[in-house]
């Protein structure tokens, strides 16, 4: 009698660590059985071996219950502290760098004419090959490359660098580029790079034609380049600051110039916002300021001033901005050029039609490729 007591205090100590519920199920099972089998105990003073081979089965069940509840206990404070367990013999994941991708763009155009003096013919487009080398979580080098066929040298193709710069993230707010990036002026020149895949129409509005192009705008900057989120709460306010060598105009010389023709350097500041109240809207401003110096043209201060206002979702888009020009040279008179382009479209099944405007008014002292001033198109 001694013994089956004592192990059933030690079956009893057990249970006491099982929840409140099976802590009291079980003592009122084993009170009860108790109770049941007290007059038996008094008059023989024996216990019945089935009643006690029964018994400790009862409290075998519940071991293994309370078993299963603690390892259930320890994976949800596991869960809860949001770690997870990893098998001893599991090979630890080492993060390897650096971790290289290519992505590769291009076209095939047909080209139809009204004209007399122009042919309707098949040509090619850019072929844009991009490089993403990553070497770290918060650091990478971007090489962004144009092989064109759209060349008057005669020997079919031109390689280009577009962009080529190493990128370093302090964190959101600071993001720090060195090398050859697009110019933040404006919005188009800084979502739709060089392949035509992703935007919605066939060209560039005509006030972002690249330098070797016919373009104007210096859309391209060599120099240090400084982005990043602004602390603004549901307005999603963002900066980019930049520093470079300025646009050389000068025909004679490539429009992919290393270094700066001057000591000057043009600067650069763009503020955009993409507010959380107004979901799919993002509207911005920038200004930029150079001193041109170009053969047989004065030194010319320079100041490009442009302006946006998108409203983009997966169906609808239309795209709006607004560029102003001002060239003072040194003993003349400035000249102001402004441009102007809006652009709609809409998504119908696969299918996209879109139609796209765009207004001049020239008073630029430097060559200007004219354009046409509308175009309606249909994507796929």
């Amino acid at each position: 009698m001694k013994k089956t007591v004592n192990e059933m205090s030690k079956r009893a100590g057990f249970v006491g660590q099982l929840p409140a519920l099976g802590l009291s199920a079980l003592t009122a099972v084993t009170v009860s059985c108790l109770g049941a089998s007290a007059q038996p105990v008094a008059q023989t003073n024996t216990l019945d071996p089935q009643f006690v081979r029964q018994l400790m089965d009862r409290v075998g069940v519940l071991e293994e219950k309370a078993k299963r509840v603690d390892a259930l206990e320890a994976e949800v404070k596991t869960l809860k502290s949001g770690e997870t367990s990893v098998p001893s013999d599991m090979p630890a994941m080492v993060e390897t760098w650096p971790k290289i991708d290519l992505t590769v763009q291009g076209d095939v155009d047909y080209h139809v004419s009204s004209s007399k003096s122009d042919k309707n013919t098949f040509f090619l487009g850019d072929l844009d090959p991009l490089i993403v080398a990553r070497l770290s979580d918060n650091s990478k080098v971007v090489g962004d490359f144009a092989i064109t066929s759209d060349n008057f040298s005669g020997d079919g193709f031109n390689f280009d660098i577009e962009r080529l710069y190493a990128e370093y993230d302090i964190n959101d707010s600071f993001i720090v580029q060195a090398g050859r990036v697009n110019t933040s002026i404006g919005y188009y020149n800084n979502v739709y790079h060089n392949g035509t895949y992703f935007q919605t129409t066939v060209d560039r509005p005509g006030i972002y034609d690249f330098e070797d192009d016919g373009g104007i705008l210096p859309v391209h900057l060599t120099g240090l380049t400084l982005s990043g989120e602004i602390p603004s709460g549901s307005w999603g306010l963002h900066y980019v600051a930049q520093v470079g060598n300025g646009r050389n105009y000068d025909l004679g010389k490539p429009a992919f110039f290393v270094s700066d023709n001057n000591d000057f350097k043009a600067f650069n500041f763009e503020l955009s916002a993409k507010p959380e109240w107004a979901p799919g809207n993002q509207f911005g401003a920038s200004v930029y300021y150079d001193t041109v110096t170009t053969p047989g043209v004065p030194r010319t201060d320079q100041l490009i001033m442009s302006g946006f206002e998108v409203y983009k979702t997966p169906l609808f888009e239309w795209l709006n901005e607004a560029v102003f020009m001002r060239d003072a040279p040194d003993g003349g008179s400035e000249h102001w050029t402004s441009a102007a382009y809006t652009q709609v479209s809409r998504k119908f099944g696969k299918f996209r039609p879109y139609l796209s405007a765009l207004g001049r008014k020239f008073g630029d002292v430097f060559i200007i490729k004219p354009r046409v001033p509308a175009v309606c198109g249909l994507t796929c």
